[in-house]
């Protein structure tokens, strides 16, 4: 994902390439800087998905939308969120 965001707005989000254990607090801190990482205009968001490698489905969302939902209903729901990033071969 971060490549798709390039490296200003990878910066804003926690963790190192996705790995990172953030209680609730933490991630109802953290989510402003998310939802800026993820806040697109037209030109912005066609330049994302150009250097997004992903295929998807029709039922599947895109990398660029599921985070910011994800960290909106942990927020909500008073809860924490772990990610890691894997690569296996």
């Amino acid at each position: 994902m971060p490549q798709s965001l390039g490296p200003a707005r990878a910066a804003l989000l926690p963790g190192w390439c996705g790995n990172f254990v953030l209680t609730a607090a933490e991630v109802r801190e953290a989510l402003p800087r998310v939802e800026a990482a993820f806040a697109f205009t037209p030109a912005e968001r066609a330049a994302a998905e150009g250097r997004d490698w992903l295929s998807y489905g029709a039922d599947e969302e895109s990398v660029l939308d599921g985070p910011p939902r994800v960290w909106r209903n942990a927020v909500r729901d008073g809860l924490g969120l772990c990610d890691v990033a894997l690569h296996l071969t």
